[in-house]
């Protein structure tokens, strides 16, 4: 409807028009909001934008489909998980479509000024089958390189050695836990030909598993000597099974007890409490 003036001929009248806005139709559908992704797999950032829809991790797996190969199958196998961290720098797992937007409703709050939600594609475990002794041996020993990050899983304990913030070491982690994300800061051959490792806290790089004498095990070193670890293969089992001979003390190994409790180092040999499966996880995840 339009306004304007006029004059009405046949009575003499000034005449007017008025233009309003007419309402917006009921069946008008509102705009849904986003949740604006970065992805970081293999190497690749990838940028996506989801509806905040009841299944936007469906969605979200649909759309990594077509980006790579059998992307939600592998996942179903647990070649690898997918996880964000929160406000305590952990990684958490995202697997279903309310942790996803769980997720998406904590993150304004935690990180106010970012803009993205930030998500990384994480592997589980990289192996190979196992095989004669020498090849278990090599096999495990190349995987070793610096920057790797690896969680070392305690045979005694069946749980993730991890370095705590007090400085202290225990073989309590799981696999969600972050403080068992370990970094390969170090990755050399001694004299002997035997791999020398040190290795560090992902979250916290201050934190250096040590071996400070044959009665204390920490994460107190500074990346000197005493954190400098010869990497023994486990001969005849598992070919990312290994144990970490202190470089500075000769009879001194990485134990943990059954309950989960370090053992002395000067009482730790090659069994059980002093074994490791190593999952190598990949290069370092991107910080933000």
């Amino acid at each position: 409807v339009y306004k304007r003036q006029g004059i009405n001929a046949e009575y003499g009248e000034t005449m007017e028009f008025e233009k309003k806005e007419l309402p917006h139709s009921s069946n008008t559908s509102p705009k849904l909001p986003k949740i604006d992704i970065k992805l970081y797999y293999e190497d690749q950032a990838r940028r996506l934008c989801l509806d905040k829809t009841d299944d936007a991790f469906s969605v979200l797996l649909n759309r990594l489909d077509e980006a790579y190969t059998n992307f939600s199958a592998r996942l179903k196998k647990n070649q690898f998980i997918i996880v964000y961290k929160d406000n305590e720098g952990e990684n958490i797992t995202v697997s279903s479509d309310k942790e996803l937007l769980y997720y998406a409703d904590m993150y304004r709050r935690w990180f106010p000024k970012e803009l993205v939600l930030r998500l990384w594609v994480i592997k589980r475990v990289v192996s190979a089958a196992p095989s004669t002794t020498s090849e278990s041996e090599s096999i495990s020993l190349d995987l070793w390189k610096v920057g790797e990050i690896v969680r070392l899983k305690s045979v005694g304990s069946g749980r993730n050695l991890r370095l705590n913030s007090d400085g202290t070491v225990d073989g309590l982690g799981s696999d969600e836990d972050g403080l068992g994300l370990l970094k390969v800061a170090k990755c050399v051959k001694n004299e002997n030909g035997k791999l020398v490792v040190a290795l560090k806290s992902l979250l916290d790089p201050r934190k250096w598993l040590t071996v400070e004498n044959e009665t204390s095990l920490s994460c107190k070193g500074n990346g000197g000597k005493a954190c400098n670890l010869v990497v023994v293969a486990a001969k005849g089992k598992e070919s990312n099974r290994v144990s970490l001979r202190s470089s500075m003390f000769p009879k001194c190994f990485v134990g943990i007890l059954k309950d989960g409790q370090v053992k002395s180092p000067g009482e730790t040999g090659t069994g059980d409490c002093g074994s490791f499966l190593v999952t190598f996880i990949g290069k370092d995840i991107p910080k933000y």
